[in-house]
């Protein structure tokens, strides 16, 4: 039987067709890589001709070393990977800290162990029948692993052979085993899978022999014959933690380069050199402090061929610390350049994302519902990241009120229906109830802009959701700026008893103006509300405001969005969300599309690029995470802003002044200082007194202080 027949005839967790089937040329030989259909979760019962004898001899090694390294995706000469199908498992090459060679090969993967289909590395070797064959393999965990790891090596055309790794560390360690072929076997089968959750193990260094030989029968089995995208970063992530991850891979088949970092100023603050002849080099980050930071990476052999990006360096949330923050959120388009943005919303530290759920797409058919998929995915990846979800229930559709914002019984009832399918469908414990309804690009209904107009369409929406859902949280007007007129008519009207929050998008600013206008501004909507609801407060949510960097300056971003969130908690808002995440375009220019936090993706940089704003987003939440806001230090001077956030000992203050000051603060102890971006310093008091420089760049203060006084 030839070996297409043979192979075929295979049982189920082996399937392989002759498209399924990969030839190569591989050490002397022809090799033939199979396609793993699922896998057995114990080796399969065979006769004794055929069963390996599994010797794991792990090599005593000192206690293990972070060290750095990075992993591309990759596919490997001599190998196939099969059953594709399977995408939450990866083989990708490693470099940094190999066995053999410069690479090594890293297995990752989320599949849970219960399902049988597995990703696996597969190739065919010639043997002959009923002889002994030996492997060995080398294998390290993470640093901080004691664990055996989750990954097989399957053997035979049967699948009868499988060795289960040892137990590993941090370090390498060489194991061992055997395989003796069947009476009848004359090629088998090799493959390398996962066989549950598995991150940050890595294999080098993968021998097969005759006993008693020394010639390797595997191709590549040091995956040194590696291809990748290139040149570009191969990071999932540029908002790196501080240490032993602060690590840049670089994927770049030139035989060399030179790299500098610059900080937030553009001040170099390291460089050094990468030799990229194995196509695949890390850059150790790990002596950098927390910052904002740039790298440029420069081919050695054309110094007009260049590799950039931004990057954060953060510290670790700590242990006992929350990795987001239910006060922040942040606005998000179900669209390609958010595509996958679940991770940094995460990194960042937001608790909540603000998107469209836009009714027009979902009620297609006239009372039904149908959510699309690739909205449904992005969804989940937020929700996988531990970020929730604020539905903005949108706008219109061609059933109701000719396409236009609905203003008649059937239109308010068919999108309070929808709203309520929303809330259902996502199990969210808050809905916005339409979006800038006083904008008129945004409503063109035929009642108008008015809060008159938008009052029935609130009532109608709160009634249907609470009664299907008593806990949601109704949220509106979500109005385009801060429109004094339409809330007080609103509120006159009664539509406070049909809001759980207040909230509305206070793009009031203009050239000159920083987000210090919020503070008047905050405090007279905090008024009107108790004026109109009996002297009670209600909650208010800024929904949405950001400033774009086609029109101000990366870094006035940064401070724009620290001084307005600060401002915000501290007047009365419950939930700040930024607008947005990503930006929408990749023309630096154009206004609506430079809002976003972090860049687009691109070829060479596939991953989320930082902007200053980003990584001072990630300190501001990392610094109030769970202290509630307690006091503003009063003195004179209004262009000093010294915001205190906790209580007790824990307290943190969030200060900066419009002009340059110096502050003095009364203190019995040490005070730690943080700049925007995460770089300390310590102050000790002198004669019972701090000294700070502040200016429009915020800072931290962490430690008890007192009797705020400017001198300078």
């Amino acid at each position: 039987m030839n070996i297409f027949n043979r192979l075929r005839a295979q049982p189920r967790w082996r399937i392989i067709t002759a498209a399924g089937v990969v030839v190569a040329l591989a050490a002397g030989g022809t090799a033939a890589a199979l396609a793993l259909a699922s896998v057995p979760s114990e080796p399969a019962a065979v006769g004794p001709s055929s069963t390996p004898v599994v010797t794991p001899t792990p090599t005593p090694t000192p206690e293990p070393v972070a060290l750095p390294s990075a992993d591309a995706t990759a596919s490997f000469d001599g190998w196939s990977q099969d059953n594709e199908q399977d995408s939450s498992s990866s083989f990708t090459a490693e470099a940094g800290y190999p066995a053999d060679g410069a690479i090594a090969l890293r297995l990752g993967s989320t599949n849970p162990a219960t399902n049988p289909t597995r990703r696996a590395l597969s190739q065919v070797v010639a043997v002959s029948p009923s002889t002994t064959y030996s492997f060995t393999a080398s294998v390290k965990g993470p640093p901080s692993s004691k664990a055996k790891p989750p990954i097989a090596v399957i053997m035979g055309a049967d699948g009868q052979g499988r060795y289960d790794f040892a137990s590993t560390t941090g370090a390498w360690s060489k194991q061992t085993w055997s395989y003796t072929t069947g009476a009848a076997e004359t090629e088998t089968p090799v493959s390398i899978l996962t066989v549950g959750p598995v991150a940050g193990v890595t294999l080098d260094a993968l021998s097969m022999t005759v006993e008693g030989a020394n010639e390797n029968l595997l191709a590549n089995p040091s995956f040194e014959a590696f291809a990748s995208d290139s040149p570009r970063i191969t990071n999932d992530s540029l908002m790196l933690v501080s240490g032993a991850d602060a690590t840049l891979g670089v994927s770049w088949r030139v035989p060399g380069a030179a790299w500098t970092v610059t900080d937030a100023t553009g001040a170099p603050v390291t460089s050094g050199t990468l030799d990229l002849q194995p196509g695949l080099a890390v850059v150790s980050l790990q002596d950098l402090n927390p910052g904002y930071y740039s790298i440029d990476i420069v081919n050695n052999d054309d110094g007009s061929d260049h590799l950039q990006t931004s990057l954060a360096i953060l510290d670790p949330i700590a242990n006992d610390a929350s990795a987001t923050d239910e006060r922040f959120g942040v606005g998000v388009h179900l669209a390609p350049p958010h595509l996958n943005s679940g991770q940094v919303a995460g990194e960042i530290g937001f608790g909540t994302v603000r998107t469209d759920t836009v009714w027009r797409a979902i009620e297609t058919t006239k009372g039904e519902y149908t959510f699309p998929p690739t909205e449904e995915s992005m969804i989940q990846d937020y929700a996988a990241h531990g970020v929730g979800l604020l539905p903005l229930s949108v706008y219109v559709n061609k059933f109701y009120d000719n396409n236009k914002t609905p203003s008649t019984p059937e239109g308010l009832a068919a999108y309070a229906a929808f709203t309520s399918a929303v809330v259902a469908h996502y199990g969210s414990p808050a809905v916005e109830v339409y979006n800038e309804f006083n904008n008129p690009p945004m409503n063109k209904g035929a009642c108008g802009p008015t809060a008159a107009c938008y009052l029935p369409l609130l009532k109608a929406t709160f009634e249907r959701v609470k009664a299907d859902h008593p806990e949601t949280l109704i949220v509106g007007p979500s109005i385009a700026r801060t429109d004094d007129a339409f809330l007080t008519e609103l509120y006159q009207a009664g539509g406070l008893d049909y809001l759980d929050a207040v909230s509305w998008h206070p793009y009031d600013y203009g050239p000159g103006i920083g987000p210090e206008f919020l503070e008047a501004s905050l405090q007279n909507q905090v008024a009107k509300i108790k004026e109109y609801n009996n002297g009670e407060s209600k909650p208010i949510w800024i929904t949405e405001l950001g400033w774009s960097t086609a029109g101000y300056s990366e870094q006035e971003q940064a401070d724009n969005l620290v001084r307005a969130q600060a401002i915000a908690l501290a007047n009365g808002v419950e939930k700040f969300f930024w607008y947005d995440l990503v930006n929408d375009e990749t023309d630096i220019t154009h206004h609506e599309g430079n809002f976003g936090l972090v860049r687009q993706v691109t070829e060479k940089v596939p991953t989320f690029a930082p902007k200053p704003s980003a990584v001072a987003q990630a300190v501001l939440i990392r610094q109030v995470a769970g202290k509630p806001y307690t006091t503003r230090d009063q003195q004179a001077d209004t262009s000093v802003y010294s915001y205190a956030f906790g209580s007790g000992k824990d307290v943190t203050r969030v200060v900066w002044a419009t002009t340059a000051k110096t502050l003095t603060y009364s203190a019995d102890t040490d005070i730690t200082v943080t700049d925007q971006f995460g770089a300390t310093v310590t102050v000790k008091p002198v004669d019972g007194r701090i000294t700070i420089e502040v200016d429009g760049h915020p800072r931290y203060l962490n430690g008890v202080v007192s009797d705020l006084q400017v001198v300078g």
